[in-house]
């Protein structure tokens, strides 16, 4: 019970402090096509999007390959 009370807990805090975190709030007054575009726009947004998905890519890899692994030595 008291992880789940934690994650509440540590969920919420989350939640609040978010807007203390902009970059540049001053942007995000013409909706989410705005802001979106802003997103898309940016070289270090871009390059961030970029190496979240290569991270993401990897991890991938890693767990397929260790599954692959994990069934070959279950079948013999």
């Amino acid at each position: 019970m008291r992880s789940s009370s934690s994650r509440l807990i540590l969920s919420t805090t989350l939640l609040t402090i978010t807007p203390a975190a902009w970059a540049h709030p001053a942007l995000f007054d013409g909706g989410m096509l705005a802001n979106l575009m802003h997103l898309l726009t940016q070289a270090d947004h871009l390059l961030l999007l970029a190496g979240i998905g290569l991270a993401a890519g990897i991890i991938m890899y890693i767990r397929n390959k260790s599954n692959l692994r994990g069934s070959d030595d279950e079948n013999q």
